[in-house]
Protein backbone atom coordinates (compact mmCIF):
# COMPACT_ATOMS: atom_id res chain seq x y z
CA UNK A 1 0.00 0.00 0.00
CA UNK A 2 1.01 3.63 -0.39
CA UNK A 3 1.26 4.12 3.36
CA UNK A 4 3.71 1.24 3.73
CA UNK A 5 5.83 2.61 0.89
CA UNK A 6 6.05 6.04 2.51
CA UNK A 7 6.92 4.48 5.89
CA UNK A 8 9.68 2.51 4.19
CA UNK A 9 11.03 5.66 2.51
CA UNK A 10 10.95 7.52 5.85
CA UNK A 11 12.78 4.70 7.64
CA UNK A 12 15.39 4.20 4.92
CA UNK A 13 16.12 7.86 4.08
CA UNK A 14 15.71 9.37 7.54
CA UNK A 15 13.61 12.15 5.97
CA UNK A 16 9.98 12.80 6.88
CA UNK A 17 7.81 12.24 3.80
CA UNK A 18 4.06 12.84 3.67
CA UNK A 19 1.68 12.70 0.74
CA UNK A 20 -0.40 15.86 0.34
CA UNK A 21 -3.99 14.97 1.09
CA UNK A 22 -5.35 17.68 -1.20
CA UNK A 23 -3.87 17.07 -4.64
CA UNK A 24 -3.73 19.73 -7.33
CA UNK A 25 -5.93 19.91 -10.42
CA UNK A 26 -4.12 17.03 -12.13
CA UNK A 27 -5.40 13.71 -10.67
CA UNK A 28 -2.27 11.89 -11.95
CA UNK A 29 0.00 14.16 -9.95
CA UNK A 30 1.11 13.33 -6.43
CA UNK A 31 2.54 16.06 -4.21
CA UNK A 32 4.87 15.14 -1.37
CA UNK A 33 6.07 17.19 1.57
CA UNK A 34 9.60 16.13 2.49
CA UNK A 35 11.44 17.44 5.54
CA UNK A 36 14.94 16.63 6.77
CA UNK A 37 18.60 17.26 6.11
CA UNK A 38 19.45 17.91 2.44
CA UNK A 39 21.08 14.48 2.06
CA UNK A 40 18.02 12.77 3.61
CA UNK A 41 15.71 14.72 1.31
CA UNK A 42 17.79 13.78 -1.76
CA UNK A 43 17.67 10.12 -0.70
CA UNK A 44 13.88 10.25 -0.23
CA UNK A 45 13.38 11.89 -3.65
CA UNK A 46 15.58 9.25 -5.25
CA UNK A 47 13.47 6.48 -3.67
CA UNK A 48 10.19 8.15 -4.72
CA UNK A 49 11.47 8.44 -8.31
CA UNK A 50 12.48 4.77 -8.32
CA UNK A 51 9.05 3.71 -7.03
CA UNK A 52 7.31 5.90 -9.62
CA UNK A 53 9.57 4.72 -12.44
CA UNK A 54 10.78 8.26 -13.07
CA UNK A 55 14.32 9.38 -13.81
CA UNK A 56 16.01 10.79 -10.72
CA UNK A 57 17.01 14.43 -11.16
CA UNK A 58 19.47 15.55 -8.51
CA UNK A 59 18.83 19.27 -8.94
CA UNK A 60 16.38 20.14 -6.20
CA UNK A 61 15.13 23.55 -5.15
CA UNK A 62 15.18 23.92 -1.38
CA UNK A 63 12.84 26.30 0.38
CA UNK A 64 14.98 27.95 3.03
Amino acid sequence: SGGETIKNINNTSGAHVELQRHPGPNPNEKIFNIRGEPTQIQHAIQMICEKAGLPYVSTVLFDE
